[in-house]
């Protein structure tokens, strides 16, 4: 369902698979995902996280195992991901929307 959303709200530079998006949550990915725009993928792991469904510390994570690219391909580190969360209010209405769509869908199947 995760992987879905993802590629429906367009937060990577290309679609992902299931098992793309298991690896990423494990840490374990051949190479880092390239974001579309910084601030939908840190809206979307926030908003994870505060549902304690990912670690609060996902900046920390993710930095520290290279998980993600700018659209630029720039490594995004945790300041990187810390600074883009902060500025995350500032996105598309209706792509918000779609993150807490996708939210309320995950925590519906707990």
């Amino acid at each position: 369902m995760l992987t879905e959303h993802i590629n429906r709200i367009g937060i990577f530079k290309r679609d992902t698979t299931e098992e793309e998006i298991a690896r990423l949550l494990a840490c374990q990915l051949a190479e880092p995902l390239q974001t579309t725009h910084n601030k939908l993928l840190a809206l979307l792991l926030e908003s994870l996280s505060a549902s304690r469904l990912i670690t609060p510390k996902w900046q920390r994570v993710a930095g520290n195992n290279g998980c993600f690219t700018s659209k630029l391909g720039k490594p995004l580190t945790a300041k990187d991901l810390s600074a883009a969360k902060q500025m995350a209010e500032i996105i598309d209405r209706r792509k918000e929307r779609m993150i807490l769509d996708c939210i309320e869908a995950l925590e519906a199947t707990e």
